[in-house]
């Protein structure tokens, strides 16, 4: 699911694929970012979208750019 705020669209589903892939739970994806296992939850399923410094830590844990996290990039790196 794609959210769209402001100028910028989260795909949540890129990030559920790519903690699903990496098999990381909420709990263990939110203590590497130092943020709750819900946050985590409600980025997977895009009620909300991170904070700019949140999406750039989850793109490099999941080494991904930013923009394919955001849906603006087709390729994953």
């Amino acid at each position: 699911m794609r959210k769209r705020v402001g100028r910028r669209v989260f795909a949540g589903d890129r990030l559920a694929d790519q903690l699903r892939e990496r098999g990381y739970t909420n709990e263990a994806f939110g203590r590497l970012l130092g943020i709750s296992p819900s946050a985590v939850s409600t980025y997977r399923c895009g009620r909300r979208e991170p904070s700019v410094s949140t999406l750039v830590d989850m793109a490099q844990l999941l080494h991904v750019s930013p923009g394919w996290l955001l849906g603006l990039d087709e390729e994953v790196g």
